[in-house]
């Protein structure tokens, strides 16, 4: 079935209110149609909203503190340029574990008038980015800060990172691109940080979900060609693959930070079945729990998003969990049919936030229940 065909009936079925609402988070219809919609037109000056970046005879922008983008770049591909920082609007929150729930505003340039003690230079800094169409409250994510604050020893404070404004729906190609100023902006923040505030750039623990992380992966690349550290961590959750897969240079790869893991929910590229997340292996240690995709809590065909929102889930409860469940993963095995015909007897890996208190690797395979915590051990 044609996939915009699919979906409209799913918001018709929405509209009459006869089996979902989809003014959520979780499960949005319209954003997965937005992201079809967006790369058939790619290409066509139907998705160019921004007439000031991407007009057809501008090769390259500069903006100050992030440098210069060009249309031959990681997302050439695209041939659209990013839009600018103030369009997108990039902000800061910070958290402590002092009080989860009470928030302030960093700028990098102001960080000595800033509330700096809520970051100790001995502790793990986690930024949080959040993915297309959604921002720095989303519910799920907002989960993941609090357990964060709540459930670790090493993590005293967490910056939400909002760039809602870049990341809008409708339009998916637009919020792809602009995922490379993100990166440099969070990344600027850190170095201002590292002069400032002598924080230690290994002590910087990025997470971001679907073009999140993304984001993340474009942080980790300029902080090597700008400044000449890495991040200590990159976790990607469910990095988008559209415009991203089989793009060399676009996507987060295990050269970005110290350590780079991958959980892997969604993978494929059928939008009907809910499959927008990478396939391929990408970081230092990859898990595909359940094979990567047909996540056990989404049995309801309607619920098109629940398979990429389960990477949140699952690394959530990673955190909130950690004493009573473990996400214990087995490596060297071939395949996920090895694993579920029990050919794979050696678990040497552990998904989610514990990731990497494990020595080990490549392809990670496991299973999880269909209800909080998820682990079956």
């Amino acid at each position: 079935m044609n996939l915009c065909l699919f979906i409209t009936l799913l918001l018709t079925l929405t509209v009459s209110g006869s089996i979902i609402n989809y003014n959520n988070d979780d499960d949005d219809a319209q954003m997965w149609l937005d992201i079809d919609l967006s790369i058939r037109n790619i290409g066509s000056r139907m998705n160019m909203n921004d007439t000031e970046t991407n007009n057809i005879f501008t090769d390259k922008i500069c903006f100050p503190d992030i440098g210069c983008f060009t249309r031959s770049g990681p997302m050439k591909h695209t041939t659209f340029l990013p839009q600018s920082p103030e369009t997108i609007g990039t902000k800061f929150y910070v958290y402590h574990v002092s009080n989860p729930k009470l928030e302030h505003e960093i700028d990098p340039h102001h960080l000595q008038t800033s509330p700096t003690s809520m970051i100790s230079n001995g502790k793990r800094l986690a930024f949080i980015i959040h993915g297309f169409g959604n921002s720095y409250t989303t519910e799920r994510l907002v989960s993941i800060k609090d357990s964060l604050l709540s459930n670790t020893d090493d993590i005293e404070t967490v910056i939400m990172v909002d760039w809602k404004r870049g990341a809008a729906k409708p339009n998916y190609i637009e919020a792809s691109v602009n995922t490379q100023v993100v990166g440099r902006q969070i990344t600027f923040m850190v170095n201002q940080m590292k002069n400032v505030l002598k924080l230690d750039p290994k002590n910087v623990y990025l997470i971001g979900f679907s073009l999140g992380a993304q984001v993340a992966g474009f942080a980790g690349k300029y902080s090597q060609t700008e400044y000449g550290w890495k991040y200590g961590r990159i976790s990607g959750l469910d990095a988008a693959a559209p415009l991203f897969e089989k793009y060399p240079g676009s996507f987060l790869t295990k050269d970005d930070a110290i350590f780079v893991d991958a959980i892997h929910t969604s993978a494929g590229h059928n939008l009907i079945h809910g499959e927008i997340g990478f396939i391929e292996p990408y970081a230092h240690v990859d898990f595909y729990p359940n094979g990567g995709h047909n996540q056990p809590m989404c049995h309801n065909l309607l619920k098109i998003s629940c398979n990429h929102y389960a990477s949140v889930l699952f690394f959530d409860a990673s955190v909130s969990a950690h004493n009573v469940c473990h996400f214990m993963a087995f490596g060297h095995c071939p395949n996920w049919s090895a694993f579920t015909e029990h050919k794979c007897t050696k678990s040497d890996g552990q998904m989610g936030y514990l990731a990497d208190h494990f020595h080990m690797n490549g392809v990670q395979y496991l299973s999880t229940t269909n209800s909080y915590p998820f682990c079956n051990i």
